[in-house]
């Protein structure tokens, strides 16, 4: 099992730059930051060289720029990707062989995100991550992420960070689980606050004219 691991500028003349595995086991959660370079090779194949089941569960693998290599490389064995971020490759996952198993898993801004024989759950789709600074290795999901709350419990309650999941309405995609506070939002410093007054008049009730100055900033 790899859990909790964060691999970054990684690459490899041969398999997988960032993971190379045969056998069974399992993924999760883990963040794949491979930081595209000129002349770099593919830098993950996620390879099952054998008739073993390996679970790539609450994983983030993507890129800053684009990437010439494929994110996910399976020859054989049987393969399970469930609520993983897969961003920025030319090829998102290439079924060369085995089965591959895949679903509510989030694609962006891959050439060609799924390529080979590969069963489909159905709930996958494709939308913005919103990462909050690729180019620094920070892939973390900011309030605007795709990934919000759109994944499925899969027996993962923590994320990279060893923070609780789920946050909010549902599990996070992604190595990351956002830590947002969900509920009203109420005003800021710098906003425009409208309100109104209302005021019921009675038989014996007076109204005085009086001066009320605004505030110039709320605290």
């Amino acid at each position: 099992m790899i859990t909790g691991t964060k691999i970054f500028g990684n690459q490899a003349t041969g398999e997988g730059g960032g993971v190379y595995h045969t056998g069974s086991g399992k993924w999760s959660p883990g963040q794949l930051g491979l930081g595209a370079q000129p002349g770099r090779a593919a830098k993950f194949r996620g390879r099952a060289h054998s008739t073993g089941q390996v679970d790539v569960l609450h994983v983030t693998i993507a890129d800053s720029a684009l990437n010439s290599g494929s994110a996910v490389v399976v020859s054989i064995g049987t393969v399970n990707i469930v609520n993983t971020i897969i961003a920025s490759h030319t090829v998102g996952i290439d079924g060369m062989g085995g089965m591959i198993n895949e679903d509510y898993n989030l694609f962006y801004g891959n050439s060609t995100p799924q390529t080979g024989t590969i069963n489909h759950g159905g709930h996958s789709f494709s939308g913005d991550p919103a990462f909050v600074n690729p180019d620094a290795d920070d892939y973390h999901i900011t309030r605007w992420s795709a990934a919000l709350n759109t994944g499925t419990p899969v027996g993962v309650f923590a994320d990279m960070d060893n923070q609780p999941r789920p946050v909010g309405s549902g599990f996070d995609i992604g190595a990351d689980e956002a830590q947002l506070i969900w509920g009203p939002v109420g005003p800021s410093l710098g906003w425009m606050l409208n309100y109104t007054n209302t005021l019921a008049q009675t038989p014996n009730s007076r109204f005085h004219p009086v001066r009320r100055q605004e505030p110039s900033s709320l605290a």
